[in-house]
Formats: structure tokens, C-alpha cells, sequence
């Protein structure tokens, strides 16, 4: 039978930005996440109340609440409303660089354990399964890594494809 009208959506994957401030670079964080996200949510620390989103229908492909995510009980609290088996957290600025093949045989076969992503040369757990503690566990080691996403720095970003040629 079809779910009830009340009952929240459940997903895949959510992913889940952590802002202070910069809508850009949550933005380019947002739209680099979608094609591999069933929700993606930017969790704005920095904004004021009178930066707060409004009522407008959303156009950006993405949610965004106003939460101090550096808060252990706010966080929970923006977390319990994500319905999705996993969590994928990035910083705002970053980007995933997806290979289709890998990620959804990742997604096929992984455990549901927290799982490290290669940021340049580390790897740290930015995927998990939802659930409590979660998200205390992203930034930690894991020897379980993806080989179908990595996330791109933003610091990357900024160096630009000139310097790498550069080095070649």
C-alpha cells in the first residue's frame, strides 16, 4: 500500500552541507552533491535572522535551515529530521567528483558502516549511515573507503587548472 500522506519521504542518500555563511560556496557544494543525492540540506551556522530563508518556492534543488551545527543538541536535533539510509557531509565549498560506475556499486555492496572519502591525500569518514551519533563519527579513520566519490577541496578550487599544468 501507498505510504500515508504524513509519513516522511525516505531516500538514499541526503547530503548534508555545513555553512557559515557563504551561500556561494554552499551553493557550488549543492549543485555539485545533487546528481548523487536524493535531498541535499545546507545547514547555514552563519545566518542572521534576517537572512533567514523565506517562504519563496525553493528554486535551488536544495533546503536550508538555519542551525548552529556546532551545536551537538541543534545538530541532532536538523538531523533527526533527515529521512535517507546514508548521510554524506561536506563542508560548504567542497565538491564530489563522482565515478557513476564505482558509486553505485558502492552503494550496492557497502556496508551499512561509516564509510572514508579520499579528500586529496586523506581519507576520513564522510558517509555514514543515519542514525544516532552519526555525525560524530565524520572526520574519523576508516579502513572501509569509496571508490566511487571523492570530495575536492575548495582550496583546490582556488588553486586553479593553470598552477596543475603547471607542475606536468
Amino acid at each position: 500500500s501507498a505510504p500515508e500522506a504524513s509519513e516522511p519521504q525516505v531516500t538514499l542518500v541526503a547530503a548534508i552541507i555545513l555553512s557559515d555563511g557563504d551561500s556561494a560556496a554552499s551553493g557550488a557544494s549543492a549543485v555539485s552533491v545533487s546528481a548523487i543525492a536524493d535531498a541535499v540540506i545546507v545547514l547555514e551556522r552563519g545566518a542572521t535572522p534576517t537572512s533567514e530563508p523565506d517562504d519563496s518556492p525553493d528554486t535551488t534543488g536544495y533546503q536550508v535551515h538555519v542551525v548552529d551545527w556546532t551545536d551537538p543538541d541543534a545538530l541532532a536535533a536538523a538531523l533527526q529530521q533527515v529521512s535517507s539510509a546514508w548521510l554524506l557531509v561536506l563542508e560548504a565549498g567542497e565538491r564530489v567528483a563522482v565515478d557513476q560506475v564505482g558509486w553505485m556499486a558502492d552503494l550496492c555492496s557497502l556496508p551499512m558502516e561509516p564509510v572514508g572519502l579520499r579528500i586529496g591525500d586523506r581519507v576520513e569518514v564522510r558517509l555514514t549511515p543515519t542514525g544516532p551519533g552519526a555525525i560524530d563519527l565524520i572526520g574519523s579513520e576508516t579502513d572501509l573507503v569509496s571508490e566511487g566519490i571523492r570530495v575536492v577541496p575548495s582550496a583546490l578550487e582556488q588553486i586553479g587548472r593553470a598552477s596543475c599544468r603547471e607542475r606536468g
